[in-house]
Parts: structure tokens; sequence; C-alpha cells
């Protein structure tokens, strides 16, 4: 009886509340904005305002009110369209600061690509909105509709990081879960690609200068490593290049001639090569790429592997000449190629250092190999450009 007393007399509390004006925070700072029979409720707040003018725009008849809720370090403003809005518990506009700036970049590169702005497709730009580049003079910083909105003014363009990452690039509390962030990247299908493939490492000497450029133009490239060349240094800076998203595949345990060997022993020189990449990294490797290319139907049947090959070939390991290495990828390369070089030749990393830049200007999307078939729809078991 105390139980059902106490439940009706809760009730009826709550119902003079909602009479008396004091249902929510809403009603006692909410102002009115009104044209015609359209009417808007916001909080004091301009940005709001500004929305609310929007909604009225046609001069429809209607109603819009708003909710409110905590959140973290904020008070999120919501409207029945799913429009919402960050403001601190005073309704103003948070002042936020970026804290890390690499994410900021990244969502930068991928938002101007994604939007298809032919700027993002260059060299220049690649190297401009490196993290140790961009200014962050005067960016604004504000959080709405499931993102965190930052302006760049350096190229006049507005950044949407998802919430879940907003924690991370401002160090304030958003009041929702927070995800680690890995790194963004989009390929334009319409665009040519061409996959860069480095056989017969590691070799930090030569792989290391290789990171350095792909990670300052934002690029991809693929490596065929042989297994016994696995060990504790080599796996250390191998590390970095699986961070930085590029593509790794077996090139044999010890770079034989796979024709030489059984079907089942040819298997085990590539799997055996993967499964120690495995073990150091746990890295899986997919593809493999049998050295000197030489190849046979049984031995594809039963890898259960992609064998690459290759349709431009750079005769680095034949020259071992910056110059004539780059010549010979300059000249022949087409969209959808893959590209055969060599990471053991400090010769092959400077050509790269210009090839790199120079495809990227020329239009192409430097990929992985597995990139370049998903993007072509292809799942032969051989794949050697098309």
């Amino acid at each position: 009886m105390k139980t059902r007393t106490y439940a009706k007399c809760l009730l009826l509390i709550l119902m003079l509340c909602m009479l008396a004006g004091c249902a929510g925070s809403r009603h006692r700072h909410a102002r009115r904005y009104e044209n015609g029979k359209c009417i808007v409720y916001h909080p004091d707040n301009e940005r709001i305002q500004d929305y609310a003018r929007s909604l009225c725009a046609g001069k429809e008849e209607a109603v819009h009110d708003y909710t409110e809720k905590k959140s973290g370090d904020f008070v999120v403003i919501s409207y029945e369209d799913g429009k919402s809005f960050y403001l601190t518990r005073d309704y103003k506009e948070p002042q936020l600061e970026i804290i890390d700036k690499e994410i900021v970049a990244d969502q930068l590169r991928y938002g101007m690509k994604k939007d298809g702005i032919d700027l993002a497709y260059t060299s220049a730009f690649m190297l401009e909105t490196a993290a140790d580049q961009l200014s962050f003079d005067n960016y604004s910083v504000s959080a709405e509709d499931g993102h965190l909105l930052v302006y760049v003014p350096e190229y006049d363009y507005t950044v949407r990081i998802p919430l879940c990452y907003a924690s991370a690039v401002t160090g304030k509390d958003f009041g929702i879960m927070t995800q680690t962030y890995m790194k963004h990247r989009y390929i334009d299908p319409k665009r040519p690609m061409v996959a860069l493939t480095f056989d017969d490492g590691p070799y930090s000497v030569v792989d290391s200068k290789l990171y350095d450029l792909m990670e300052a133009y934002d690029a991809r490239c693929t490596f065929f490593f042989v297994g016994n060349r696995l060990d504790e240094t080599e796996i250390a800076n191998t590390r970095r290049g699986i961070a930085l998203g590029l593509e790794y595949g077996s090139h044999s345990m010890g770079h034989e001639h796979l024709n030489r060997f059984s079907v089942e022993e040819a298997k085990r020189k590539i799997t055996d090569a993967a499964d120690e990449m495995f073990a150091q990294t746990g890295y899986r490797m997919k593809i493999y790429r049998p050295p000197y290319g030489e190849r046979n139907r049984e031995m594809e049947q039963i890898i259960d592997m992609t064998a690459i090959l290759w349709n431009v070939d750079s005769l680095d390991w034949k020259n071992r000449d910056t110059e004539t290495t780059y010549q010979n990828v300059m000249n022949a390369v087409t969209p959808n190629d893959v590209v055969l070089m060599h990471s053991l030749y400090p010769s092959t990393a400077e050509a790269c250092q210009r090839i790199v830049p120079e495809l990227i200007d020329a239009g192409y999307q430097l990929v992985t190999v597995s990139e370049l078939m998903e993007y072509l729809e292809i799942s032969d078991i051989v794949f050697g450009g098309k």
C-alpha cells in the first residue's frame, strides 16, 4: 500500500512540475524564433539560432522544439531531424584545442580525396599536409551531428572527424565511447592506380628509405620478403611498415628455384616464409611471388595464396643505376600495372624519390597489389597487372 501511494504521489509531483513549466532546462532558457507560422525553440546560441532560421526558411506551419542532455564535458542540443550541437553547460561554443595533429592531418587528406578535390591527388598537397607542416593557426573547432568539425583556412575546407576520435583530438570528454584511431585511406576507383613492388628484402638500409617515402606521400606499396632474412633488426623495422599499411608477401624461404622441388616442397618454401613473418610480427601474408618468376599450374593450385607476377620490370637488379631504373619505370608504366623492383639496392630507393611523386602528379594512386586487385574486381590465383 505504501509503495502504491508513493508512486501516485511521485506521478502527481511530476504532473504539477510539467504544468509549472519545469519539465526540462530548455523551458527555462529557450528562446523562440518565429517566421510566419513556423516556430523554432532554441537556446541562447548564435550558431543554433542560424539553424533555427534555416528550419523556417520555407515558412511552413510547424513548431520545432529541441531536447538537451549532458554528455561528458558538454550539453548536447538535438532536434527531431537528427541535428545536434555540442555546447558548454551555459550554451556557449566550447573552446576546443587540437591536441593530436596527426589525426587532423590524416582526416584532412582523407576528406579532400573522398570529396574528389583534385588538389588532394598531388604530391605537393601530400607534403604540405603533413602534421608538422600545417600551421594550425586560426583553426576553428566545433562539434555537431556526430562529428568534430575542424575548419582549415589554408584549403578553405572543413574536416569532419567522427566523434569517437574527438577526445583524442581535443583532450575533452564527449561522453561517448572512444575508439583507437586507425589511419584512414581513400582510393578513388575512377582514378588510375599503379602497384609498386619490391622483392628480395627485408633490408632495412633500403626499406627504411622506402618507408619514409611512402609515409611522406601517403602512398602504399608491396614487399616480397625472403624468410631467412627475417632477423631481429629487420623485424623491428618491418613493424613500422606494417603500421603504415604497407603490404607483405612471401618470396620463399631462401630465394629458391621452386621448379627444382616437388610441388609439396615448393609450397613449403613459400608457406614457411609466411609462417615466420606471422610468428615474428603477427602479420599474415596472403600473396607470394615465386623467385625468378618460375611457376607452374600445379604449384599455383596447391598454394593457398595468390601468386603475384609483374608487367613492368625496372631491371634495377641488372643496372643498379638510379637514372636507368627511373627511366625504365616511367617510360613503361600505364594504369593498373604491377612494377617490379628490388629493395636490396640503394639506387632503387634513390630512383623512387623521383618515381613516387612523379607518378602521383601524373594522376596515379599508389596502391598495394591486393588493393589493385580489389578495385579491379580480380580474384584470380595469379595476377601480374592488367
